[in-house]
């Protein structure tokens, strides 16, 4: 786990990203490839309450426009559910 003073700037973020899509598109053939995000709400609700939402919407924005719309990447969200018996 990365530690405050080695936390990933954007640039890294959003260009490794990239380069697993590009990654993944290549090995499956050039195929289209599905990314699943998952528990992307918690980052979000936890910016608008400690005040950094507008560093995360110019960081969400960023990723997405530059990773998911210059590949051959699907980006699926959506929730699902299940009972767990205890």
């Amino acid at each position: 786990m990365l530690t405050t003073s080695e936390n990933m700037n954007d640039v890294d973020v959003t260009l490794a990203l990239y380069q697993l899509s590009s990654f993944l598109y290549q090995y499956y053939g050039k195929k289209k490839v599905i990314i699943l995000l998952d528990e992307y709400d918690t980052p979000m609700q936890e910016a608008f309450v400690d005040g950094y939402w507008d560093q995360l919407v110019c960081f969400t924005r960023s990723l997405f426009n530059s990773t998911f719309k210059t590949t051959e990447v699907s980006v699926q969200s959506g929730a699902c559910f299940w009972q767990a018996d205890i």
